[in-house]
């Protein structure tokens, strides 16, 4: 029994959560600890009192701080619609990878096994007090960036079936910054890792860190030593992945996207036609309400007799 999408295919690919839900401020806002924020709203409101009569170097932190109140007390008192539910999927989903590999199994009321699945992490860290302001922040924000444009651009060539960002919260400031990714199979990866823009950031920063040698001979010098690099990659095989979400905003691989061939087109069409799937599936029934059954090791039976919730239905 192939579980229920929730979501109809398109015609284009949507746009991944890096691109869409995720926004810059959130890096910048983490090179400073809320204490130097707060040390430099102080420092502006403390000018505005120089500069202009009391009554009108308040009003800009009163305004904010009124308006601010307000809207989360119209939001709290349903008065107003909340803008965090916006994209909230309202019921309990899983995410299922429509893979033309896999192959159905001899008992019907179990779904087929999960395909193999690659997580990939790609993260940098920044040691020093200046954050993206040091000695080669910028850089490598900029072959991030470029590599997370290329990426998104060539997907299905890469196999990528999902990712989002992260941010390390160890340090009350200058976390690392992480790329979260799912490839289909680790030699979609291995395309992504060896792909000309990989190479030109490998380049730079063994150049950076002084690998490479001069003329002499000898190793050149370290000009970034509080930069660092690192990534962790998981070959999950087939079965032994699962997931589940209640009442979420689509994320991690449950925002993923794939295509297939062969739409609701024509008849002469449909195997020519492309289209994008959600991943996202009803997991309220079924195999798909447990663990096990989830990962085609049970038919879902292990919740006999425990309350269901009642969620409501996604068309």
């Amino acid at each position: 029994m192939e579980p229920h999408y929730l979501l109809e295919p398109r015609t284009e690919r949507p746009k991944f959560q890096s691109q869409s839900d995720y926004s810059g401020s959130n890096v910048i806002r983490d090179q400073f600890t809320i204490s130097t924020w707060l040390a430099l709203g102080a420092g502006l409101q403390t000018v505005l009192t120089l500069l202009l009569p009391f009554r009108y170097a308040v009003l800009p932190a009163l305004l904010f701080l009124t308006l601010h109140t307000a809207s989360t007390l119209l939001v709290s008192l349903g008065l107003r619609s909340n803008p965090l539910r916006q994209h909230v999927v309202p019921t309990k989903f899983a995410a299922r990878l429509p893979f033309a590999s896999l192959s159905p199994t001899a008992n019907n009321n179990k779904p087929a096994s999960p395909p193999s699945l690659v997580v990939f992490l790609l993260g940098f860290q920044i040691n020093h007090p200046l954050g993206l302001l040091a000695p080669g922040g910028r850089t490598i924000n900029q072959h991030f960036a470029a590599l997370m444009d290329d990426i998104h651009a060539r997907a299905d060539e890469y196999g990528l079936v999902g990712h989002m960002p992260l941010q390390g919260g160890v340090r009350g400031a200058k976390n690392d910054l992480v790329q979260l990714m799912y490839f289909r199979d680790v030699e979609g990866l291995h395309r992504f890792a060896h792909d000309p823009l990989h190479k030109a950031a490998w380049r730079w920063w063994n150049e950076a860190v002084g690998a490479s040698q001069g003329k002499d001979g000898k190793k050149g010098r370290n000009t970034i030593p509080h930069l660092g690099i690192w990534h962790e990659a998981y070959v999950v095989q087939p079965g032994g992945w699962e997931t589940i979400y209640a009442q979420t905003t689509p994320t991690g691989l449950g925002a993923g996207w794939v295509k297939r061939q062969g739409g609701a087109g024509g008849e002469g069409e449909k195997a020519e036609r492309e289209e994008w799937l959600s991943v996202m599936v009803d997991a309220r029934r079924g195999a798909m309400r447990t663990s096990s059954g989830r990962m085609a090791r049970s038919e879902g039976l292990e919740h006999e007799g425990m309350p269901e919730v009642d969620y409501q239905d996604v068309v």
